[in-house]
């Protein structure tokens, strides 16, 4: 988990969003007295009081993530735009951020402040602070958003968010959340209805009673007072709400209820915020605190997204630079496209061996033995010396006997059969390893069944073999780059496919046959093989927002519920059915009886095998399982052997969870155990 230190933290809102997006707060610094007791009523980190400015960067424990709302009035409208000539101090507040940044070197830094900063003084002060960040070798993104956009908030909050990333990788991968459709109402968050404590109600001796009985007519939005006048909000949001709207003479949100007119709350305005409404209230906290932390505070919904957004470029990140690592791949020589060549002109003119593929689908010659044995061999050699790099001066060799049909049928040897010692014995390895090769359309990934045999010990290794060339897809094959190598006379011109001298091998994923068993899933025979996408379909909804006629409402999920997902077109369900949908969202049932999802707010689909799919508010998507095996003769075609696979989305989830470790560790654990 990454650990975070929070500064300028206020109550704590940028803490929350990080926190619900899986980061872990290991600091927090709040100079502001009142803010400190309202934080320590809500979080469990020990929240430093100190002034920043005596901080030693040495008494802040190491952190990965930079998280700082650092003091915004100097920079706001409401602040008049004064800047780093603040001369209270607030806007030159930044440069302790550089300061600790410059100690503490943090991975990622995460910035918020208001959206006035990009223009202040003609963008100069932004100019300093993304020179400053850059300086320090972080790669810079940042993006004004409105809370009412972004963050499904009711209300009109511009504020600009600064991502900052020392790791290329994590930068490049990258990319603020788009926005989504607003869902959410005042009439969600504000109580129109009941009554509040009779303080917050303005009555008819107030000197502006006049004025809010004359402007304020409706009931379904919200109104300011502007020192002197009402001023109607017609977008239905509330307006921005400000440090100063507690103090009572200016920017005080209002609303016409059932019972009168009255300010908002302080509850209601953390809110209009997104936080949740067990957020404690101190009682100990004047109100008038209370509506300036609400009004210094962040729109919470909007840094979990962004949160959410870091958290999947550094594990994408991650895993970019573990694929990108040189040590991980490997180039063919020439004496490897020998041997590979030999062996399959050996098994070609071996008696045993009949002119039908292994899958005994018509007749195959030498030109299909090429096609069939030349990359998998190839891939066994790259796997070997990729392993060998970290074997501490083993050599590996893979199994180039050719055994009869007889025998092939009774074998579940390992791909690698043979290590040299450094010491020159000769013998058999110690763990059991299967190799296969992967493309970019694999989905499903395992061995069958039958090689397992019964093991938990063995490891499953998928590696790519590709050109590493700009060539079009036809003129990176591999037979033909065979063909253009053999024929060095150049009799006809080969010249347009690919050298084998740009032919990479690279292991892409690597985990145990323990792990496959206990989260894979295993497929028997007569089973279909699943499509793993469930791609979008046509709009439930027409633009008047009544449901189209090709559908019918079948079940409502608002939250988490447990369904069953259907085989197109049947009513039973398979050992793969199960999902967790989380979220605000519809099943309906077409006519064909085919299930879809409607989303009516962003809704995850979760399954153990098939993985996680988001669901976007508005769309409808399918929600019913198709045969990758297709029909013959008008019936379902189905597997005739038993399989152990992962779904290659659900791999990568376990590995960016960590739940299966990383590609160099596992290579680095067979290297040694081998």
């Amino acid at each position: 988990m990454l650990a975070c230190a929070s500064f300028f933290a206020g109550v704590g809102g940028i803490d929350f969003g990080f926190e619900q997006a899986g980061f872990d707060v290991v600091y927090a610094n709040e100079f502001c007295e009142k803010a400190s007791i309202t934080f320590k009523q809500n979080h469990g980190v020990e929240l430093d009081t100190r002034d920043i400015r005596d901080v030693p960067s040495t008494e802040i424990p190491d952190f990965d993530v930079m998280l700082a709302g650092f003091p915004c009035q100097a920079f706001s409208v409401a602040g008049y735009r004064q800047g780093f000539e603040d001369e209270k101090g607030r806007g030159n507040l930044y440069f302790e951020l550089e300061r600790i940044m410059k100690d503490k070197r943090p991975s990622i830094v995460f910035l918020e402040n208001v959206k006035n900063l990009v223009g202040h003084d003609r963008g100069r002060t932004f100019r300093i602070i993304r020179s400053s960040m850059e300086d320090m070798g972080y790669k810079i993104h940042h993006k004004v958003m409105n809370a009412c956009d972004y963050g499904d908030i009711p209300q009109n909050r511009e504020r600009i968010y600064v991502v900052g990333f020392l790791d290329d990788g994590m930068s490049d991968c990258f990319r603020f959340p788009d926005e989504i459709p607003l869902e959410t109402t005042i009439g969600d968050v504000f109580d129109f209805e009941g009554r509040v404590d009779d303080r917050y109600y303005y009555g008819e001796d107030t000197y502006m009673y006049k004025d809010l009985k004359r402007e304020m007519t409706s009931s379904e939005t919200v109104y300011q007072w502007r020192r002197k006048y009402v001023r109607e909000n017609k977008s239905s949001l509330c307006p921005t709400l400000t440090a100063n709207m507690g103090t009572g003479g200016h920017n005080v949100p209002l609303i016409k209820t059932k019972h009168g007119f009255r300010k908002l709350t302080p509850k209601e305005c953390f809110m209009i915020q997104g936080f949740d409404r067990k957020f404690v209230l101190p009682e100990n906290v004047a109100n008038s605190h209370l509506y300036k932390q609400a009004g210094n505070s962040v729109v919470v919904p909007v840094i979990r997204r962004i949160a959410n957004s870091i958290m999947y470029a550094v594990n994408m990140g991650r895993r970019k630079m573990i694929l990108d690592n040189k040590e991980n791949l490997y180039r063919f020589t020439e004496k490897d496209i020998e041997n590979v060549l030999y062996f399959v002109k050996e098994y070609h003119l071996n008696p045993t061996k009949g002119s039908r593929g292994r899958t005994n689908q018509g007749k195959r010659g030498f030109g299909g033995e090429l096609d069939e044995w030349v990359p998998g061999k190839l891939l066994e050699i790259a796997v070997c010396k990729i392993l060998e790099k970290y074997s501490s001066g083993k050599e590996l060799s893979p199994d180039f006997e050719i055994y009869s049909d007889h025998e092939v049928g009774k074998k579940s040897d390992p791909d690698i059969t043979s290590v040299l010692d450094p010491d020159g014995s000769d013998r058999p390895p110690n763990v059991f390893v299967e190799i296969k090769r992967l493309d970019s359309k694999s989905r499903w990934m395992g061995p069958r069944q039958h090689q397992l045999k019964d093991m938990d010990e063995g490891y499953m290794v998928h590696a790519s073999i590709e050109f590493d060339d700009d060539l079009s897809t036809k003129q990176r094959d591999i037979t033909a780059a065979v063909l253009k190598y053999l024929m060095k006379e150049e009799k006809i011109d080969l010249s347009e496919f690919s050298d084998l001298k740009n032919l990479v091998a690279k292991i892409e994923y690597v985990y145990s046959f323990k792990e496959l068993k206990e989260k894979g899933h295993f497929f028997e025979s007569g089973n279909i093989i699943p499509e793993t996408d469930f791609p979008t379909a046509r709009h439930a909804y027409k633009k008047d927002g009544t449901l189209s006629t090709l559908y019918e409402i079948k079940e409502e999920i608002k939250g988490s519920s447990e369904v069953k997902m259907k085989w197109e077109g049947r009513e039973e369900y398979t050992d793969f059915s199960d999902w967790v949908i989380t979220g605000n969202c519809q099943i309906l049932k077409d006519k064909w009886g085919k299930e879809f999802i409607y989303a009516i707010e962003n809704t995850t689909m979760f399954s153990k095998i098939f993985g996680s799919f988001e669901v976007k508010a508005g769309q409808t998507n399918r929600f019913y399982f198709t045969n990758t095996l297709g029909k013959r003769g008008g019936k379902d075609v189905f597997k005739s052997i038993d399989d152990f696979w992962f779904s290659r989305r659900r791999l990568d989830e376990l590995l960016l969870k960590n739940e299966i470790a990383d590609p160099i560790s596992m290579i680095k654990r067979i290297a040694h155990d081998i």
